[in-house]
């Protein structure tokens, strides 16, 4: 094991302690200065791919969760009778689901 010279580690305190301590502005600036500032420069544009989708969020928004037209068919068919299930076709789906999960 090697030992350091005590005076050696003693000198670089110094310099490890002023790292440490961040750099003050040399001027403050009052908040009403920094506000002027501010309010003067500061603008706000919106690109095309923005406003493109708040567009769609819109639309979406209008959209019904619920096809009721689709909703009415299916009921309409189950009351007559005319609807069919196929059982193949949900056990082929109920086990791609299962697969993939």
């Amino acid at each position: 094991m090697k030992l350091e010279d005590i005076n050696q580690t003693t000198n670089t305190l110094p310099h490890i302690n002023q790292a440490d301590k961040p750099n003050l502005p040399e001027k403050k600036q009052t908040a009403a200065e920094a506000g002027k500032q501010i309010s003067a420069t500061d603008k706000v544009e919106l690109s095309a791919q923005s406003k493109d989708l708040k567009k769609i969020r819109d639309v979406l928004a209008m959209t019904p969760d619920v096809r009721t037209d689709r909703v009415a068919a299916l009921k309409k068919a189950i009351e007559d009778g005319q609807y069919k299930i196929q059982a193949e076709a949900v056990a082929d789906k109920m086990l791609k689901e299962q697969l993939f999960d």
